[in-house]
This record gives C-alpha cells, sequence and structure tokens, in this order.
C-alpha cells in the first residue's frame, strides 16, 4: 500500500491526538530546568548591568515594565495599571497593578518600583559617563555612535515600527516642554 505525503501527515496527526488524548492535563509546579536556546549565552542576566543584546533579550522573560509595546508597537500598560499626567507635564503618576509579584515573593508596591527606577538610573552608563570613560569603561580603544540618519538606515527593514523618540525628539505623546528633571516619589 502506498500513502502520499498528505496520507501520512495526516494519519501521523490523528495518531498524535489519540495517543494525547490518553495523558492527563498537569499543572505546572515549581522546580526542574528551563532550556533556553540563544544565539549566545548572557554574559550576565542583569539587563542593567550589561551591554550585551543577549542579556537584554533574556531578560525580558521575565522582567516586566510600567509600560510595553503590544504586536503593533503600540504602548500599552504593563505593570501599570494606568499613568496620569499632571497639566504641566512635570509629574507622572502611574497607578500599580495589584497582585505582582516583585522577584522577592513580595507583592510588587510603588517603592520597589521608585528602587528599580532609581538603580536604572545610577547605572545607566550614557548619563553618568564621557565618551573617552565609557570607551575605558567597555574595554575598548575607540568609541563612536551612530547618527540617528545611520541607525534608522541600520535597521533592517527601515524604519517602520521602531522607536527613535529617545534620540529624535519625535515622540508619539508629546514630552513636556520644560527640561526639568523629573522628582520619583513613592506613595501607596
Amino acid at each position: 500500500m502506498q500513502l502520499t505525503r498528505r496520507q501520512i501527515l495526516a494519519l501521523g496527526g490523528a495518531a498524535g491526538a489519540t495517543a494525547l488524548l490518553g495523558i492527563p492535563a498537569r499543572a505546572q509546579k515549581r522546580g526542574g530546568d528551563a532550556i533556553v536556546g540563544t544565539v549566545s549565552a548572557p554574559p550576565l542576566t542583569d539587563a542593567h548591568a550589561s551591554t550585551a543584546e543577549v542579556s537584554r533579550s533574556v531578560s525580558l522573560h521575565w522582567i516586566e515594565t510600567l509600560w510595553a509595546r503590544d504586536e503593533n508597537g503600540n504602548a500599552i500598560p504593563d505593570l501599570a495599571q494606568k499613568t496620569d499626567i499632571s497639566p504641566d507635564g512635570k509629574v507622572y503618576t502611574f497607578t500599580l497593578r495589584q497582585g505582582v509579584a516583585f522577584h522577592n515573593g513580595q507583592e510588587m508596591t510603588a517603592q520597589d518600583v521608585k528602587a528599580s527606577l532609581e538603580r536604572y538610573r545610577e547605572e545607566l552608563i550614557a548619563a553618568n559617563y564621557s565618551v573617552p570613560e565609557i570607551a575605558k569603561r567597555i574595554g575598548v580603544d575607540s568609541l563612536g555612535y551612530l547618527s540617528l540618519e545611520g541607525m534608522l538606515a541600520a535597521v533592517p527593514g527601515g524604519p517602520g515600527g521602531f522607536c527613535h523618540a529617545c534620540f529624535s525628539g519625535e515622540y508619539p505623546t508629546a514630552p513636556p516642554s520644560s527640561a526639568e528633571k523629573y522628582q520619583l516619589v513613592a506613595a501607596r
């Protein structure tokens, strides 16, 4: 008896579905191993402390942000349930989702978010070091930056869907007109 490729696939799918019917559903449990395939191992799993893209890519699987992007690149609330911006644009009030576990197992608080933002601001290399200092810190002889045009030209498929607001000043929503620093205030 000769079978076509379609018949073999159909029989294989039917056999697989039948086999699965006999397996009881199991709830996930803590423990065990997680095996992840990446192009390289991350040097660190702390995206704040590493310049390696793979560190960022891996950590995005367990680190959440106040806001995220949906499949179309639109900003959507993530850890923030909503955000209110004062009329002068100087105060952003984030209402946090309730019941979210922080990395220590306790419910996330405004103090946790504030501490995370302050840690990021303190460790942000470009905010705290000159170009020569950054080059020395990352162990290179010289360091150069692409222009906005060069960066957009380097993005595969062009700049569509790529947010360049931090570089160009073209924000999806207008930033406040003043350049004053913002104050992080934790309140719950």
